[in-house]
């Protein structure tokens, strides 16, 4: 089958064997511009609404054919922390965030290996799978492939980008801290809470999103017909009981972004309501 170049635009929804090539990006905003290095992965699953993929543990410095990729296994990571984990992850079928130069190459038949690997992720239990985008698949090659050739120029990029994060979260944190001092109910019944949460794969369900959105303001109203500092028991009520019962029944679907960003919330609420020391009672009496 001859290679057919797809958008990274368009959605990767194939079945099982299907083989992709693609072009790496750089790593960091230090990298070199260019990589001049190709990566490809094979799709081992396929359910309703996403696909799973395993990374192959081959770099070309050209677009590689189907028979140049076919006998490669499946990528092990093992940069910074990593310990040889198989690459290997689900994204939503619906995925459309790269890699660049995305190519069809073909189909095989999958290996025993990926066949195991892919047998999590067809399980209902989904013990030890990963649910990520499917430019992750490109980082998992540039990773690899610099932290065995090029190391310490890797390592002093990633310092860099580090002190960057580290200068941002001071400046989000002052900023944080000014918007705090002048929210009002008003301000929060006005704004939309977790908004970031799409798409599902790998965030909740949208229904359950708009159904935490609905809790929140609800709450936002509760607390300001209590008045200018309601009881603490009833602030507490008011502020999480919904989501232990709704993540339970939902399947468990708040995960650490989602937690970080409900946590959040309840700070704010929290300090609305003029109870900011809830937030520090939280791991007390949350279920998620």
């Amino acid at each position: 089958m001859a290679a057919v170049k797809r958008s990274p635009k368009s959605p990767l929804d194939v079945a099982p064997g299907a083989v992709f090539a693609f072009r790496t990006s750089p790593l960091h905003p230090d990298s070199p511009p260019e990589t001049g290095r190709f990566g490809a992965f094979t799709v081992v699953a396929r359910a309703p609404e996403l696909i799973v993929v395993a990374v192959l543990d081959g770099v070309w410095d050209r677009m590689p054919a189907l028979e140049d990729v076919r006998d490669h296994g499946v990528l092990r990571r093992r940069r910074f922390a990593h310990t040889g984990r198989p690459a290997v992850f689900a994204c939503g079928a619906d995925d459309t965030t790269g890699p660049a130069d995305l190519t069809a190459l073909g189909t095989v038949p999958l290996t025993a290996e990926q066949t195991e690997l892919a047998g999590p992720y067809l399980s209902p239990r989904g013990v030890g799978t990963s649910f990520s985008t499917l430019a992750l698949a490109d980082s998992d090659v540039e990773g690899e492939w610099r932290w065995t050739h090029d190391r310490d120029a890797l390592l002093r990029e990633r310092e860099a980008v580090e002190e960057r994060r580290r200068r941002a979260a001071e400046a989000e944190k002052e900023r944080y801290a000014e918007r705090l001092a002048g929210l009002t109910w008003d301000q929060l019944l006005a704004e939309t809470p977790f908004e970031r949460w799409t798409p599902s794969p790998p965030f909740p369900p949208a229904a359950f999103r708009r159904a935490a959105v609905r809790r929140v303001h609800k709450a936002c109203r509760e607390l300001r017909a209590l008045g200018p500092k309601p009881r603490k028991p009833s602030a507490r009520k008011a502020l999480v009981q919904w989501f232990n019962t709704a993540d339970q029944a939902a399947g468990w679907v708040i995960e650490t972004e989602e937690r970080e960003d409900v946590c959040r919330v309840l700070e704010e609420l929290a300090h609305v309501a003029g109870h900011p020391s809830l937030v520090l009672e939280a791991d007390e009496w949350r279920e998620w």
